[in-house]
């Protein structure tokens, strides 16, 4: 944890160290939700930044790359196991609310309304309707040439992707 309430001055706060490999952290009200790569879904209670504490989990059935949080539930880019949704409702106890194949691996989301934009390693962009999100589908797909990485930036309005392919970055 960093504190940047001075942004000129930035410090160290805490630290929690995961059991798996941490990925990606969302942040929604007192907790922190990483995607904890082959541990799942870890939550984190950082209402005392200095001391980060254990919440609750959800071992995913893949690997989780990137989380994204809408309201109750979390999003998980889960790999080869596709989109997890977690029910983080308890954040002490979540659990399995729903799930939705992709055709390759998710290794990022982007939550925008009833919208999830979920990056696949082979397959491009692939949109997940979740306005019901216990039973997300997909609603629609990009594909993109030759696809190598994906990365998720958060931004303060917008949400956006950079995606390298062979010769060009997308944004």
């Amino acid at each position: 944890m960093i504190n940047i309430s001075n942004p000129a001055s930035p410090a160290y706060g805490g630290s929690y160290d995961t059991q798996g490999t941490a990925e990606y952290v969302a942040v929604a009200g007192n907790y922190a939700y990483v995607a904890d790569h082959s541990r799942g879904l870890l939550v984190l209670d950082i209402s005392n930044p200095s001391v980060p504490s254990y919440a609750g989990s959800y071992d995913t059935p893949g690997n989780a790359y990137c989380v994204a949080i809408a309201g109750d539930y979390a999003y998980v880019a889960d790999a080869t196991s596709g989109l997890q949704v977690i029910d983080i409702s308890i954040p002490t106890a979540p659990f399995l609310g729903g799930s939705c194949a992709v055709p390759s691996a998710a290794t990022g989301v982007t939550v925008s309304g009833d919208y999830l934009f979920v990056a696949c390693w082979a397959a491009g962009l692939q949109v997940i309707d979740i306005s019901n999100p216990t039973n997300p589908f997909i609603a629609g797909s990009c594909n993109l040439p030759t696809m190598q990485w994906v990365w998720r930036y958060p931004a303060t309005a917008r949400m956006w992707r950079m995606i390298k392919t062979a010769s060009r970055w997308l944004i």
